[in-house]
């Protein structure tokens, strides 16, 4: 018996020390050792959970949590939503306890409840599930408000957190009328916030600028998308300079969208220059964390094929569909619900290509027959004048 205590805390304390030590690994980037950390560690709250039950829900819900949202980090989507249900049912079941037994000390796990339900969203959408998307982000909104009427310090925030994955969520489905009204409720959340706190809150500032340009490009209001990008740009830029392991992504990311715009108003040399230096940070990103800015770089890669592919650059679209192909096909085994359609735009701009070249070749070899023509029938005009020249000659 005594035997048994002991081993029971000994696995205690290493539950502790695991799970420090995968925090640590997942924020070097060593993340197939934090998974294995992970997943050893929520094994072992299981067990333990079996001996004394009640007693480890809690380190359940946090390392399910956990493994969810780096599987998500990794588009790994099936693993990620297998972990997220199994905290969503363990946190709710945390919640029924504390309604049946207000007296007793249970924590409040419904605000957790709204933090995994607006994860489980945005997984949600961007795997094309939009309906269950829907459902979880309004459950996420309706706690968060709810909670916010009495705590509004801490949970404003998180309701600008939600209406901008909601904006998310309604402009993946074209509907940008209600992405605009959910962004800018996000932003003027996070502009209050940042009055009082403006470190604490510029890297969503920066986000919902960010975010609010992209509905306006897609509306045609691109006086309004430029000027929330070069917002964006100015806070991400400082963040970088500051901090690049954490914020050059989105640093990235706004270059990339910069590009898109200036592509869409046919200032090509512009956008060419900001998907290069979106790519130039994505490569440099990818070597350091394999795997985790995959999908970033196809999408470039992509759109710099497109417009190499409209300025009849026909070896740098190529080479550029080629990089997206490879980076897609990569992706399509995690995630095929995702990047299929992807890779088929690929094919479709490829084919297109193709028929560029042909008909361009075609358009050549016309004009090289055209100039035969003309010099065979110069030659033909000239042999008939010499030989009438000849013939004159001969009678005198």
């Amino acid at each position: 018996m005594e035997r048994d205590f002991i081993d029971r805390n000994n696995r205690i304390r290493n539950i502790k020390a695991n799970y420090d030590l995968a925090h640590s690994c997942r924020k070097k980037g060593e993340l197939k050792k934090a998974e294995q950390l992970y997943i050893e560690n929520l094994e072992c709250n299981r067990m333990l959970s079996i001996l004394l039950p009640g007693v480890f829900e809690s380190n359940i819900i946090q390392m399910s949590y956990e493994l969810a949202d780096l599987y998500r980090s990794i588009n790994h989507s099936k693993e990620a939503e297998s972990y997220y249900k199994e905290a969503l049912k363990l946190s709710r079941e945390m919640v029924v306890k504390k309604l049946l037994f207000p007296v007793a000390n249970f924590p409040n796990y419904e605000p957790f409840v709204a933090t995994i339900c607006n994860d489980l969203g945005v997984l949600y959408w961007k795997i094309n599930r939009f309906r269950e998307a829907a459902e979880s982000l309004q459950e996420a909104l309706e706690i968060r408000r709810k909670f916010a009427v009495k705590n509004p310090r801490l949970f404003l925030s998180k309701i600008a957190d939600t209406c901008n994955d909601i904006g998310g969520l309604y402009c993946k489905t074209n509907c940008y009328k209600e992405a605009e009204q959910c962004y800018q409720e996000a932003l003027e959340i996070y502009q209050e916030l940042s009055k009082r706190d403006n470190k604490k809150y510029e890297v969503k500032l920066a986000m919902a600028y960010n975010n609010l340009s992209i509905v306006y490009e897609e509306t045609g209001y691109y006086e309004l998308a430029e000027a929330g990008y070069q917002k964006a740009l100015e806070i991400r830029k400082r963040l970088a300079e500051e901090n690049p392991r954490e914020f050059a992504s989105y640093l990235a990311n706004t270059y990339h969208n910069l590009g898109v715009l200036n592509y869409v108003k046919n200032k090509d040399k512009e956008a060419e220059d900001y998907y290069q230096k979106a790519l130039e940070i994505y490569e440099s990103l990818e070597t350091e964390e394999k795997g985790i800015y995959e999908s970033d770089l196809a999408m470039t890669y992509a759109n710099l094929g497109t417009l190499y592919k409209d300025e009849k650059q026909k070896k740098k679209a190529e080479i550029s569909y080629e990089k997206a192909w490879k980076l897609y096909q990569r992706l399509l085994e995690k995630n095929p619900e995702i990047y299929q359609r992807e890779i088929e735009k690929i094919q479709k701009n490829r084919k297109e290509l193709e028929e560029l070249e042909v008909l361009e070749e075609t358009k050549e070899s016309k004009v090289i027959r055209k100039e035969k023509s003309r010099f065979l029938l110069r030659f033909i005009k000239k042999f008939i004048k010499k030989i009438k020249t000849l013939k004159n000659k001969k009678k005198f």
